[in-house]
């Protein structure tokens, strides 16, 4: 059974005086007047003012919550006012909600994100300087997200610029990109993402859906209520609030990590669904609170693709007369990196010499699927160069590859035929003449094959030969005498 908002806040004060040993809690004008001039612990204060409640668990009308005091404690101020005035000042009975969020109908959800707090002081933001009354209290944002309403668009960027979302995020990654990426774009909230080393380890947004709180409600591991409470005592700490969540029972200890870290993989993921964007880079930033996202950023740049993209952008985009190749990684392991099965069928038809035209119209897949496997792994470095004529290009490298290793068959030693220094073993001539032979033999193009025939019949003799020398004791000592002599 679901704990009644009165259990929810009587946690709320306990762990609070358990955690900060300071004396706040959930309880009347009274207690906390008590617990103050007599130094009383905030959990006494809290039980008797919960000592009324309701014997169904609902609160008394007169219970109050109480804001952590230490959010004003640092105000100097403040020092020298009267304990009782200030606590009168801020309680907000449990069932009162002010007029002007009931008038929004936000319940008490911030206007703008809470996600990953600088440390106070750091850039972007500083401490919070003391509570005006509780009913007036606008939305606490982090420093991040202070910055983000605070200050106009992309200011103070080291460098600007316009462009796709997906080719953005995909450069960071190329280019091990370190430091903070502020997005804009047109009818969106503004975000941010810190970098380090091409990968993305914290995020904020204007959004408030898309704050750690947000997005525990949308996912339905807050309730109206449990998040109404949550907004009201929050710290602007992110991980301190996902702390004070699950030490309350709002949330189970399992779920912590997650709710960190899932709001960061929504920002990135909407700003891969965005379209063109502009942006700024900001080297050296880095968040409070770094996160593993535990999903690798080329799977969320397709995800955005698949999400955001048009057909009709995805045809600007991929030329029906592309004729694409893998570069390096495989079907199987492409699909398993970008989280997309599809991605495994198209590719196994990328062979270099079929256009993406022929392959729409064999229906390998729908042609918004084929045209975004082609684009993501563009983005992603995964296709090889495009080559105008293949064959003719191959052929004229084989050939070569073929007479230049003949050409030290017949002018130099069976050392450089190999590859090898002059006190090779025994070993290192087999595993040599082994690699070579592949080569020459295996890995030619079949028109190359045909043209140079001869050349490569004698070349794989002189290998041979080289490797009955070279792997024999005594003709490898007469070899060596032969060459040093002459």
């Amino acid at each position: 059974m679901e704990p009644s908002p009165g259990a929810q806040a009587r946690r709320f004060a306990l762990g609070e005086e358990e955690d900060e040993g300071l004396s706040r809690g959930v309880g009347s004008q009274r207690a906390g007047r008590v617990a103050r001039d007599n130094g009383e612990p905030a959990r006494e204060g809290a039980r008797e003012a919960l000592a009324g409640a309701e014997p169904d668990g609902r609160e008394a009308e007169e219970a109050t919550v109480v804001l952590p005091s230490r959010h004003w404690s640092r105000r100097s101020s403040d020092r020298g006012a009267p304990p009782q005035r200030e606590l009168s000042r801020e309680t907000w009975p449990v069932r009162h909600v002010p007029e002007d969020t009931a008038r929004s109908g936000r319940h008490g959800v911030r206007e703008a994100t809470e996600e990953l707090s600088l440390t106070p002081g750091a850039a972007g933001g500083a401490p919070v300087a003391g509570p005006p009354r509780v009913q007036e209290q606008p939305p606490r944002l982090s420093p991040e997200t202070a910055g983000l309403a605070g200050e106009a668009p992309l200011a103070g960027a080291q460098t600007r610029g316009e462009s796709d979302a997906p080719a953005l995020l995909a450069e960071l990654r190329r280019e091990r990109f370190t430091g903070g990426l502020r997005v804009a774009a047109s009818g969106a909230p503004e975000r941010r993402l810190w970098w380090s080393e091409g990968q993305v380890i914290g995020g904020a947004s204007s959004a408030p859906g898309e704050s750690v709180l947000g997005r525990l409600a949308a996912r339905g591991l807050l309730s109206p209520t449990h998040l109404e409470l949550a907004a009201r005592w929050g710290t602007g700490d992110p991980r301190r609030d996902v702390e004070r969540l699950a030490q309350s029972g709002l949330i189970k200890p399992q779920e912590m990590r997650e709710a960190l870290r899932e709001p960061v993989r929504r920002i990135v993921e909407r700003i891969a669904e965005s379209g063109s964007v502009a942006w700024g880079l900001y080297p050296g930033e880095a968040p409070a609170v770094a996160v593993e996202l535990g999903v690798p950023l080329a799977a969320m740049i397709a995800g955005g693709v698949q999400r955001g993209a048009t057909l009709s952008q995805l045809r600007v985009a991929v030329n029906d007369d592309r004729k694409p190749r893998l570069a390096f990684a495989g079907p199987e392991a492409l699909a398993a990196e970008l989280r997309w099965p599809a991605v495994g069928a198209v590719t196994e038809r990328f062979d270099g010499q079929t256009r993406v035209g022929e392959l729409i119209a064999a229906a390998v897949a729908d042609e918004a699927v084929i045209r975004g496997v082609v684009y993501v792994l563009e983005l992603l470095g995964h296709l090889a160069p495009e080559i105008d004529d293949p064959a003719a290009t191959l052929t004229a490298l084989d050939r070569q590859r073929v007479r230049e290793r003949l050409r030290l068959a017949r002018e130099s030693d069976y050392f450089a035929l190999l590859g090898l220094p002059r006190e090779a073993s025994r070993a290192d001539v087999l595993r040599a003449h082994a690699d070579l032979t592949a080569t020459f033999c295996e890995s030619l193009e079949p028109d190359s094959r045909v043209e140079l025939a001869e050349e490569i019949e004698e070349l794989l003799a002189a290998l041979d030969e080289a490797r009955d020398v070279l792997s024999d004791d005594a003709l490898h000592s007469a070899y060596l005498a032969q060459i040093g002599a002459s």
